[in-house]
């Protein structure tokens, strides 16, 4: 399996992360804990009429998310 291409976290503005090539193509980590640690909530905007969305980068998040059945 060919090694695949890191990304700059300052590409996370063009980043497309609904397209599955880039997560085959490109590897993430630096992507990740970028967001983890300066924006654990990320919106990332509508790209080809598909509706924009939020990324919550931090499992304790994620977790307290779920948990949360008021909201």
């Amino acid at each position: 399996m060919p090694s695949r291409i890191m990304l700059n976290p300052g590409d996370i503005a063009t980043l497309d992360l609904t397209d599955p090539r880039t997560h085959a193509e490109y590897d993430l980590s630096e992507v990740w804990r970028h967001l983890r640690t300066t924006r654990p909530f990320h919106w990332h905007p509508s790209i080809g009429g598909a509706p924009g969305f939020w990324v919550v980068s931090r499992h304790a998040d994620v977790s307290e998310i779920y948990r949360d059945n008021k909201r």
